[in-house]
């Protein structure tokens, strides 16, 4: 969801806590170092500093796909879209012609398993359109 929240502020800190787990920080452990997507906005604003007003970049997690925790035995997170290098971005940053939000896409396949006694069944749960 666009929860315009980093992974620190109390509203994330608390799903977590009520047995909420996020795909990317579950899945991407080894990239992100156990963390949330590095950077799920990444846009220039202008902030007032003294007298001038300048630009300021604003990068950060701020959107999530959570999944409860009390579907784990049900459901696998199979993947999740990487996040753009936000260095890659053009210099106006987001939104911009290729991504026009100023949010990241954020994308999971998971696998839920319709009946756990069942030989392998599984159903596979994509979006309409490709990640």
């Amino acid at each position: 969801g666009d929860w315009n929240a980093v992974p620190s502020e109390p509203a994330v800190r608390e799903w977590k806590a009520r047995g909420w787990r996020s795909t990317y920080e579950e899945l991407m452990p080894s990239q992100l170092g156990g963390e949330e997507a590095l950077v799920t906005t990444c846009k220039l604003r202008t902030c007032e500093t003294r007298e001038l007003a300048e630009l300021e970049l604003i990068e950060r997690c701020s959107d999530y796909i959570f999944v409860r925790d009390g579907l784990r035995a049900a459901l696998t997170i199979k993947r999740c879209l990487a996040p753009p290098d936000s260095s890659k971005l053009p210099p106006s940053k987001l939104p911009c012609a290729e991504l026009p939000s100023d949010h990241i896409d954020l994308c999971a396949d998971l696998c839920l398993r319709l009946n756990k006694n069942a030989r392998q069944r599984s159903r596979t749960i994509t979006p309409q359109t490709q990640c």
